[in-house]
């Protein structure tokens, strides 16, 4: 037909609509490591087919990502800051939106699930611990607890203690899960 001009009217198809992937936060660094990739493709012709792609926190329109970012012609998202298991959230639920050259859109949910690491080291509630006992104080009297705590979740962050040994390490013992002495 002579004078038709092109038309878009069909919406983008997502391939997925949920993404889940679990990360261990040590690549998790400003480093352009490819997390993952969201698909979408357009049966319209031209310049309407093309597919670009935007990403946003929470499911949502109201706010650019700041954790992460997607690469508007291919869909790969990426870190985009350093990601910290123990100062930044666990859990980032994230929505990316894929429109087309007319404007017409479809949208995916991706939830990005951050993994901890052993990065932290234990530390005491206190610098010193003091006390005193009697020279009549029996053997298997608890005589102090000493706390100490560590930041990584799970296994990573269980404490156990132990004594280092020395002049007088031998006249007493730890409990290695508990610090009393």
């Amino acid at each position: 037909m002579a004078g038709m001009g092109l038309l878009c009217e069909l919406l983008p198809v997502v391939t997925l609509r949920l993404y889940n992937n679990k990360l261990s936060k040590a690549p998790l660094r400003s480093s352009g490591i490819v997390l993952a990739q969201v698909k979408a493709t357009d049966a319209d012709a031209d310049q309407f087919g093309e597919i670009e792609y935007s990403l946003y926190d929470g499911f949502h329109y109201y706010e650019k990502s700041k954790a992460f970012q997607i690469d508007p012609r291919t869909g790969q998202i990426c870190v985009s800051q350093d990601i910290d298991r123990e100062g930044d959230p666990t859990t980032y639920d994230l929505l990316v939106k894929a429109t087309d050259g007319g404007g017409l859109s479809a949208q995916a949910f991706v939830r990005i699930e951050i993994e901890d690491i052993n990065d932290n080291q234990p530390v005491f509630e206190q610098a010193i611990y003091v006390t005193s006992i009697s020279r009549h104080t029996q053997p298997g009297t608890e005589i102090i607890n000493v706390v100490a705590t560590d930041r990584d979740s799970g296994i990573y962050g269980i404490v156990t203690y132990e004594l280092i040994p020395g002049e007088f390490s031998s006249f007493f013992t730890v409990d290695t899960s508990t610090g009393n002495l």
